[in-house]
């Protein structure tokens, strides 16, 4: 009877171990795949920051593009290289999360997290700039460190 007891045990952790292992394997397909998805470069075409918009001129002017590549990024301003670091994203939760470290630039050595959504060839991203929480929701208000930018995929 024990022997049945044991073998039984041993197939319910089997099964666990299974189900578990497919989630795993689940959750990290999603994250590959929305890596592959943000991967190119990306011109931003609209930007909120403390609760203040860029005008569309300026916006126009600062010609801000960010690469994206399998984990790592680069954002050039007016054809200037400006910053570079590492990224990783959380496909998985009800609003995707972002995390980024700057390796070079005026945030080096700083974590910053954010949210994103991509919808086609639209990418939109809230960070707080701080590096002290994750924006909750899409937007910037007034008096807070939270940048909202939009971005479209360049062909």
């Amino acid at each position: 009877m024990k022997h049945a007891t044991l073998v039984s045990a041993f197939l319910v952790l089997l099964l666990i171990c299974g189900v578990t292992h497919a989630a795993d394997t689940g959750e990290n397909d999603k994250q590959k795949a929305d890596l592959a998805a943000l991967n190119g470069t990306w011109l931003m075409v609209a930007a909120e920051e403390d609760g203040q918009k860029t005008p569309a001129a300026e916006q126009k002017k600062l010609d801000i593009h960010l690469t994206l590549k399998d984990g790592k990024y680069s954002i050039t301003t007016a054809g200037d290289p400006t910053e570079a670091g590492a990224f990783t994203v959380d496909a998985t939760q009800k609003v995707k999360t972002v995390d980024v470290t700057s390796s070079d630039g005026p945030m080096k050595d700083k974590k910053i997290q954010g949210i994103y959504k991509l919808d086609g060839d639209t990418l939109t991203l809230c960070y707080d700039l701080s590096g002290e929480s994750r924006p909750a929701t899409f937007g910037s208000k007034a008096g807070t460190s939270l940048l909202l930018a939009v971005y479209s995929r360049m062909k």
